[in-house]
């Protein structure tokens, strides 16, 4: 129910009550597409793992003629070993340079 004046204009009210919908609605809005903004990131970065993961697969499958879902199964548990032997190959040189770095930053920050 709109109360316009003679003039037919909206009043004064009215409009500010249209301004502060607005906002809110555009606020509303800005917050549901930030807070789905990370499922929908997650939901892509999944469907480009299984990609991935069913491309290896599928190349595993040709060489040892075994079912999909070995295969994926396969390459998932070598991607693992993989990078497991990564991060222990790696550990010891990370750790040399944290402890490096725990004792030159605080000389450094005297010398500034």
């Amino acid at each position: 129910m709109t109360i316009k004046t003679a003039s037919g204009q909206r009043t004064y009210v009215e409009k500010i009550l249209i301004a502060v919908g607005i906002v809110f609605l555009t606020y509303v809005v800005y917050q549901l597409f930030f807070s789905v903004f990370d499922v929908i990131l997650l939901i892509f970065a999944a469907i480009l793992l299984a990609v991935f993961l069913c491309g290896l697969a599928d190349y595993v499958n040709d060489f040892l003629n075994i079912s999909e879902g070995k295969a994926v199964l396969l390459v998932s548990f070598l991607l693992v070993l993989i990078l497991g032997g990564a991060v222990a190959l790696l550990a010891q040189s990370v750790a040399d340079e944290v402890e490096h770095l725990r004792e030159e930053l605080p000389k450094s920050a005297q010398q500034a």
